[in-house]
């Protein structure tokens, strides 16, 4: 009878043993991986966003020329010079602002991202509770350790989250081979992750939350960077290079370069602008000055003048846009005080500039909505 107790005492030694080992191991699990968690939320409510914006949004479905198309709408219609010059002098700065105010005004709705997050949270939520089960059962089958529960735990989830396997090594010797008991801590800590004061406050949106600020944030970094290009802007006019990969190989070009004047360029010891487009200059017999070694090129040989000229390809075909020659026209005063030049004499504006309307240079842009 004694001995009989003895076992019955070590057994219940050895489950008790058990049952705290499967404890610690499951809470230790989940309180290491909750920035996972919470990353893994935010992450696929990044896409989720961006996917509706790219989808109703057309200044975002489609490439950095389709969205400088809208830009360039976007400022005709707000005829307001300080964004022209913006715009003009760090079009990279402008295209990330531009992305964001939209990204701003999308995120108003903090019943729609609500709903995003808590639903994010429950699919995150299931998938962890499915994965762990499976695991469970696979590693059971094998007569496996709590190591090798760790190591298919975390390659299940990789597609999902990214969880940090090496700061999981102090519970990689945890006795958990009574599953059952596993699977229920194992669905007791994941509620308390869902109700912790992390997740709670992810849910509740506002105006000053810090979740929806990081969350715009990165949206639009995200966004920008798949639509940025290169930034390279021509030398005489201020143009930015289409080309949608940054640090590309070959020439920097444009599909339209715009009035030299928008790259502040003069006559020579004139207040007059130079007014011709650089698809003409590079056709003309004329010359230009680079100031900084006193010394004078021939359009026509424009790469002869180095870094940057040299990295551009101009085509000699004379094309033009109407849309900077409406600008010049619109904000000539403007223009003239920001750059201490007059378009007169040589760089008179012409009479069939001043023809031009708003409403024929925003068809000229092509834009489909």
């Amino acid at each position: 009878m004694s001995h009989k107790k003895e076992q019955y005492s070590e057994m219940f030694k050895q489950y008790c043993k058990g049952a705290n080992s499967v404890r610690i191991f499951a809470e230790f699990l989940f309180k290491n991986i909750l920035p996972a968690v919470e990353e893994a939320i935010y992450n696929r409510t990044n896409l989720q966003i961006i996917n509706i914006m790219k989808c109703k949004n057309p200044a975002f479905n489609g490439n950095k020329c389709n969205l400088e198309n809208h830009i360039l709408r976007y400022l005709a219609d707000q005829e307001q010079f300080k964004l022209y010059t913006e715009y003009i002098d760090n079009p990279k700065l402008y295209f990330k602002n531009f992305i964001g105010e939209h990204v701003e005004t999308f995120c108003k709705d903090h019943k729609k991202l609500q709903d995003m997050l808590h639903g994010n949270l429950a699919e995150i939520k299931a998938c962890i509770s499915h994965t762990s089960t499976e695991v469970s059962e696979e590693v059971n089958l094998k007569n496996g350790n709590a190591s090798m529960w760790l190591n298919h735990f975390c390659k299940k989830l990789g597609d999902h989250m990214v969880i940090n396997r090496q700061s999981l090594t102090s519970i990689q010797d945890e006795e958990i081979s009574d599953t059952k008991f596993l699977k229920e801590m194992m669905a007791k800590y994941l509620e308390e992750v869902v109700k912790s004061k992390n997740m709670k406050s992810m849910k509740s949106v506002d105006a000053s939350s810090q979740h929806l600020c990081l969350l715009k944030q990165k949206i639009t970094e995200i966004l920008f960077k798949q639509l940025e290009g290169c930034w390279a802007q021509c030398p005489f006019c201020k143009a930015t290079c289409t080309n949608t990969i940054c640090n590309h190989k070959g020439d920097h070009s444009v599909q339209f370069h715009r009035s030299s004047a928008i790259g502040h360029s003069y006559y020579h010891k004139t207040d007059e602008f130079t007014n011709d487009f650089c698809t003409t200059n590079v056709s003309s017999n004329g010359s230009f000055i680079i100031l900084a070694c006193k010394k004078r090129f021939p359009y026509k040989s424009y790469r002869r003048g180095g870094d940057p000229y040299d990295k551009w390809s101009i085509t000699a075909d004379g094309s033009t846009q109407g849309y900077w020659k409406w600008f010049v026209c619109r904000f000539q005063k403007e223009w003239e005080d920001r750059c201490g030049y007059k378009f007169k004499g040589k760089g008179v504006i012409p009479d069939s500039w001043r023809k031009i309307t708003k409403e024929s240079v925003l068809e000229e842009l092509n834009i489909r909505d």
